[in-house]
């Protein structure tokens, strides 16, 4: 390893802790999203006006739904996609296969 910082070894056997933030968020989902797929649509629900675009595995977005409390899209190939709701107070990704 490259001693950059001139300690002499220390760093490779020094242990730190290190606090993570948002765990419990990403375990404790309170966005009040909710998303899934049926019949080849992807559909979403909020308890706020929301947005949703839905993206390929390529990157590219392939769909999207006007912001309103609830609203769905139609998928016309099976296949995975990354859907993303976003209102004024919290943004949702999920990953959604359509078969």
């Amino acid at each position: 390893a490259i001693d950059n910082g001139n300690i002499g070894g220390q760093f490779a056997s020094k242990t730190q802790t290190f606090n993570i933030s948002g765990i419990n968020n990403a375990l404790n989902d309170d966005t009040n999203i909710n998303v899934w797929a049926e019949n080849g649509a992807i559909f979403f629900s909020s308890n706020t006006e929301s947005a949703m675009k839905v993206y390929n595995m390529a990157g590219m977005e392939i769909a999207s739904a006007n912001p309103a409390i609830s609203g769905s899209v139609n998928v016309d190939c099976a296949g995975i996609y990354l859907a993303k709701v976003t209102n004024k107070s919290a943004q949702k990704v999920v990953r959604i296969q359509i078969k």
